[in-house]
Parts: C-alpha cells; sequence; structure tokens
C-alpha cells in the first residue's frame, strides 16, 4: 500500500509511538529501536 493511501494517521506524525504501521507494514518512525525478543523478555517475569 502506498503511503499516500493508508488512511493511519502514524504517517503524519514526527514521533509515531510504533515503528510500523498497523495497516500497512511500512515504516513510520525508523526512530525507535528494534529489539529482539530475546531481549524484550529480559527484565519481565516470563519463563
Amino acid at each position: 500500500m502506498q503511503r499516500g493511501s493508508c488512511p493511519n494517521m502514524n504517517h503524519r506524525r514526527s514521533d509515531a509511538p510504533v515503528r510500523y504501521c498497523p495497516n500497512c507494514g511500512e515504516v513510520v518512525n525508523e526512530n525507535i529501536i528494534l529489539k529482539k525478543c530475546s531481549d524484550a523478555m529480559s527484565g519481565s517475569n516470563h519463563g
């Protein structure tokens, strides 16, 4: 889906709270650091 045709408002935000648009999958905030699943789980009460 092209950026102009996606209705999600994150495309218009300079500080979008998500890295990827949940509607079309395009990157909307490349400043959010990607984490590996093991990194995301560290410090939690999971297994």
